[in-house]
Formats: structure tokens, sequence, C-alpha cells
């Protein structure tokens, strides 16, 4: 018996192609691609050369809109979070619905500083 990975993987040697236009259904795209694969200048391949997807909502925004909100998001594991000597013996849990609000905030926040196409760093703390 095979499990579903297994059977995922075997589909995926067979034909390449079309395991990952399935797989490319599952996504959002701001433009569709016109072609899987791109093998016109062999040996240097292109997928999905000619589409754009919105990985950003793929990432995070899908999932709640699919009703996933609630599975975890983030672990802040830290060594300092998890020191039981200094009474911070947890490691905070985010959830998608929580962690699309913080980021919510974080692009407000941006939208009016930050122009497209900018270089950009986060750094995550925790208060």
């Amino acid at each position: 018996m095979t499990t579903a990975y297994e059977s995922a993987y075997v589909r995926s040697l067979k034909d390449p192609e079309a395991f990952w236009a399935e797989a490319a259904e599952q996504c959002y795209w701001y433009r569709k691609r016109d072609k899987v694969l791109d093998d016109s200048n062999k040996p240097f391949y292109r997928w999905f050369a000619v589409g754009t997807p919105n990985t950003c909502y793929n990432a995070l925004d899908l999932h709640v809109a699919e009703g996933r909100g609630d599975n975890v998001a983030l672990i802040y594991d830290s060594p300092v979070v998890r020191d039981p000597s200094k009474g911070t013996g947890h490691r905070p849990l985010v959830a998608d619905r929580d962690w699309l609000g913080h980021c919510g905030q974080l692009h407000g926040a941006a939208r009016h500083a930050v122009k497209y196409g900018s270089p950009t760093k986060a750094v995550l703390g925790w208060d």
C-alpha cells in the first residue's frame, strides 16, 4: 500500500507538467501562466515563466479564506522565552488569522512610507 506522498511523488516523476499544472490550480495567481513548462532554451527550463503568482496571499490569506484561520502560523521559539528560571517557560503560538491581522497592521503603517520596489526589512520582535 502506498502513501499519499509516495503516490504524488510517482505522479510528479511520470508527468511533471501535469502534476505541477494541477498543483498550480490550488494557488492564487495575479496572472495565470500560459504554459506550465517553458523548455525552449534547454537545459535552462522555466516553470510558470509567464505567470505571476500572489505569493503573499498564497502563504497566509488563502489559508484564512479557506477556513484554516485557527491553524498555527508562527511558533515563537527562543531560548529566552523557554527559560523556566526566568519564569518564561512557554512558547507563544500565533494563529493564521492573528498573524494576518499583524501583517495587515504592518502593511497599513508602511504603505504610505514605502514605494513599490523599495527594499525593506522586517525584524520580528516579541514583547
